[in-house]
This record gives structure tokens, sequence and C-alpha cells, in this order.
């Protein structure tokens, strides 16, 4: 009975331990790549604090570019025969780039994020928002 649970067991902890060998192998990497810059920012200017450069936050995976989402909500109304409600458009959006629809964190950031996006085009004129069953809201072009 223990074999199937110890065998799981195993093979989760191979995966995370190759996972982090990658990890260790990027960061000797980044560490000589960021050598590398500094080498060079002393080559330009040999009194320049190095210290004094801020890092700067890398980039989610599940960020979107500027005017992603926009593009896409419009896209996704344009092909519409008919009203979409925003939890539709999300799901759509998801899907298309891969992410896990299961995922409620990353659904309910999603969601926020379309829903800011409808707003600012219905600021703008683009689409129009129509009270749906209940909570729903749906969308359409402005025509």
């Amino acid at each position: 009975m223990t074999d199937y649970v110890l065998a799981g067991l195993t093979k989760r902890r191979a995966e995370l331990s190759g996972e982090a060998e990658t990890l260790r192998s990027r960061l000797v990497q980044i560490a000589t790549d960021v050598g590398h810059l500094d080498a060079v920012i002393r080559q330009f200017d040999p009194d320049y604090d190095l210290g004094s450069i801020q890092p700067k936050r890398a980039r989610p995976d599940d960020a979107a570019g500027r005017g992603e989402i926009s593009r896409f909500i419009l896209q996704v109304l344009r092909e519409a025969t008919e009203p979409v409600a925003t939890h539709d458009v999300v799901r759509r959006l998801m899907v298309e780039r891969g992410q896990d629809v299961e995922d409620r964190r990353l659904v309910r950031l999603t969601m926020k994020r379309v829903g800011m996006a409808f707003s600012r085009q219905k600021a703008l004129g683009t689409v129009r928002a129509i009270q749906g069953p209940g909570p729903v809201t749906l969308w359409e072009v402005a025509r």
C-alpha cells in the first residue's frame, strides 16, 4: 500500500531537485552577467557608485502587455453574435494565454484586469454594458 505513496513522493522530490538545480544554474549565469555589466559601467566611469543602482522587479509571468487585454476583449466582442458576459471573456483570455482556469487567485486577478479594461473602453465609448440575468454584466461593441 505504501509503494505508490513512496513512488509519488520520490518522483516529486526528483522534480523539485531538478527545478532547484535549474534555478541555481540560472542564478550563476545572472551573477556572471551582472559582473560583466559592472565591469563595462566601470570602463565608462570608474567612480560610478554601483550600489546606487536599485534592482528592478521582474515582471510576473501572468502580466499582460500594454493594451493586450483591451485588444483581446474588443476582438472577442467583434466576433460575437450577441452580448458576452465578463466571465466568458475572462475564461477565453486565460485559455488563449495557456493559464489554469481552475486557479482561483489567477481567475480573480484576470477578472479584475478584464473589468478595468472594459471600464476604460466603456469610458471611451467603444463598448456598451448591458445588465444580464442577476449580477451578470454583458458587453457589446457600441455601434
